[in-house]
């Protein structure tokens, strides 16, 4: 039986969420909803909110998953890797749409692929290769603290940093949407897995705790007053941010649900394998161009539809989406194969480990 592999099914099940959260959003559902009636409104509104954790829960399994109580190497392969897994989509798709709409894609967007972290294509993504390097130092400060610290320190990130700085916003975290939060998610993860935060949690109420929370955000959104707080106005939607307590909490619900999970040896070797593919789904999906030409306004036309109808529209787009993009890059990961990609970064990497140690070992001689 594997228990890890929980994580892995909460990692595709946020990958899902993500693909539902776009297809609504972007693809026009949300705001066109009001010209549905009543009751598919308001279900739109709540299909919304309930994805809304998708990005938090993949900040927060990062951390809950580099974490380990015994000391790790900190493998640079494995951020060149999912660097040139970008680009490779970056650049692809990019010529790709440039083929099919030579009018509305000049070369001088076209060489912006070429510099996917530079010119921030993916904020997701650029903020994960910061908190990349911080990885190390949070996991090593975590590891000299006791479990009864961790919890504390949880507690009190929790409360300065989902609420306070969702209500009054004084750290710069850009509802989320920035390096900052993406690192402050991992280092939470982190502290949750030091900490035994799930030791006494169960599915059940864990899934009645992410229903419960998300209704109450959803339902404030439509009922709930604006206020101001130290100059700032938070509408009823204050409660569906990234860095909302409400987001986080349901996100935290998800990460418990991962490692209280328990699944079968052909179920975990099933769901890590697709999980090594999932996250190129994110980077199909949100391409600039194909955000821009083929998802922006795609569901729109479905608003006139009937709600059940509407419904398996989006979850059908979502798993078809899902599964066509793992597809597609176990045949990028072949071609990676074949170009014997994973010796070149590995070959990097220790050549980066040889040129660090080097220096710091000059460094060691002239201070003596």
């Amino acid at each position: 039986m594997k228990r890890t592999a929980g994580m892995d099914i909460i990692r595709i099940i946020a990958m899902f969420y993500v693909m539902v959260f776009h297809i609504v959003g972007q693809g026009g559902l949300l705001s066109l909803s009001h010209e549905a009636g009543e009751v598919t409104y308001r279900f739109i509104w709540y299909l919304d909110t309930w994805t809304y954790c998708c990005v938090d829960i993949f900040a927060l399994i990062t951390g809950y998953v580099y974490y380990s109580d015994e000391k790790r190497s900190h493998r640079f392969s494995n951020l060149f890797n999912l660097w040139l897994q970008v680009f490779f989509y970056s650049i692809s798709i990019a010529v790709f749409y440039k083929i099919r709409h030579p009018e509305l894609i000049s070369f001088g967007d076209l060489t912006k692929m070429f510099f996917p972290v530079s010119n921030n294509l993916y904020w997701y993504f650029t903020a994960f290769v910061g908190t990349f390097f911080l990885i190390p130092f949070i996991t090593e400060a975590i590891r000299q603290m006791t479990e009864s610290f961790c919890r504390k320190s949880f507690v009190m990130l929790f409360l300065l940093f989902c609420f306070y700085e969702n209500f009054v916003g004084r750290f710069s975290m850009d509802n989320g949407y920035n390096f900052p939060w993406v690192t402050f998610l991992c280092l939470l993860g982190a502290l949750a897995k030091k900490g035994k935060l799930f030791a006494y949690m169960q599915i059940s109420v864990a899934v009645l705790l992410i229903i419960a929370v998300n209704t109450f955000s959803w339902f404030y959104a439509f009922h709930g007053p604006s206020f101001t707080l130290f100059g700032r106005l938070n509408e009823p939607t204050t409660f569906i941010r990234y860095t909302a307590p409400t987001v986080v909490f349901v996100a935290l619900m998800h990460l418990a649900i991962g490692e209280k999970l328990i699944v079968s040896d052909k179920i975990g070797a099933f769901t890590k394998s697709l999980s090594h593919n999932i996250f190129a789904a994110y980077i199909i999906n949100t391409h600039p161009y194909l955000w821009t030409y083929s998802l922006k306004n795609r569901s729109a036309g479905w608003i006139h539809d009937n709600l059940p109808i509407i419904l398996a529209k989006v979850i059908g787009f979502s798993v078809a989406f899902l599964i066509g993009s793992i597809l597609i890059d176990r045949v990028r990961v072949a071609i990676f194969r074949l170009l014997h990609i994973p010796d070149l970064t590995g070959y990097l990497e220790r050549k980066i480990n040889q040129f660090l140690n080097f220096v710091c070992n000059r460094s060691l001689e002239r201070a003596n």
